[in-house]
């Protein structure tokens, strides 16, 4: 006498494990862990950025602005990448650039009184987030240092 499985039996084990496989990629929502991974890339971001924003009013006294804040938000725009120097003097040697493929809306900065937002576009959401306004876009994600 043959011991083994028959053809029916086979077929409902694997439909059971068809079905708790779906089950198991539902509940955890791998779409969901990357992009809160891509949060995280993109909070880490701008503290480079701010740290390189510290370091020009350590050096300056005073926050970019006009041609300044114009040449970062070109080096932070879509393209992401280059370089961020005034007078000679580079802050940024690589700006970051947005994780995602294509990029969701640019990093920016903006003066604000005697202090500036840097914001980012976010996919999660979180109430601890602080939203602003950057170059007449909305973002839901800023980093301030408004004195």
């Amino acid at each position: 006498m043959k011991k083994g499985f028959t053809l029916v039996e086979l077929l409902v084990t694997i439909s059971i494990l068809g079905i708790l496989m779906g089950l198991v990629v539902t509940v955890l929502n791998p779409a969901s862990f990357r992009a809160k991974a891509r949060d995280g890339r993109r909070q880490s971001d701008l503290q480079v950025v701010q740290s390189a924003i510290e370091m020009y009013y350590a050096q300056n006294s005073v926050y970019p602005s006009g041609t300044s804040a114009d040449a970062l938000n070109i080096v932070l725009g879509a393209s992401g990448g280059g370089a961020w120097a005034v007078g000679g003097v580079t802050y940024l040697s690589r700006t970051p650039k947005d994780p995602q493929t294509p990029p969701q809306p640019s990093y920016c900065y903006a003066p604000a009184g005697s202090g500036y937002f840097i914001c980012a576009q976010m996919e999660g959401s979180s109430t601890l987030w602080v939203s602003g306004s950057c170059s007449s876009r909305t973002y839901n994600f800023c980093l301030q240092n408004t004195y």
